[in-house]
């Protein structure tokens, strides 16, 4: 299944925002503020689905973390404009997880195909 990039920013794009920015968005950001900008958060076993607003790209984006893909690293699949859209396709991306783990992500902001190593989470 293949999310949206609305940014149109890829992975080199974020890393230079985030350096323009002064990392401030991205790295010291307490938990409360997270909080504020999250929209749906879902947490089993080694699986994260996390959805939010992102100062990066200015839209939300849902974000999957799990050792099968990516070797655990952050894998951006969908962004969204609204809030309202967010919180839909965050309930999507966890149903799908619910149902069964894709064979493979794709990252919008990569542009890159994720195949699962099949490994089982921790």
């Amino acid at each position: 299944m293949k999310g949206k990039n609305l940014s149109g920013k890829d992975a080199f794009d974020l890393g230079i925002g985030g350096l323009k920015s002064g990392f401030s968005g991205m790295f010291f950001e307490n938990r409360e503020n997270k909080l504020k900008r999250e929209t749906g958060h879902y947490e089993k076993g080694g699986l994260v689905v996390d959805t939010c607003f992102t100062p990066d790209t200015g839209f939300y984006e849902t974000g999957i973390e799990e050792p099968r893909y990516n070797n655990g690293a952050w894998v951006i699949v969908d962004e969204y404009k609204t809030k309202k859209e967010s919180m839909a396709g965050h309930k999507k991306w966890v149903a799908l997880f619910q149902k069964q783990f894709p064979k493979e992500l794709f990252d919008v902001h990569s542009k890159k195909t994720l195949k699962s190593s099949g490994r089982e989470s921790e």
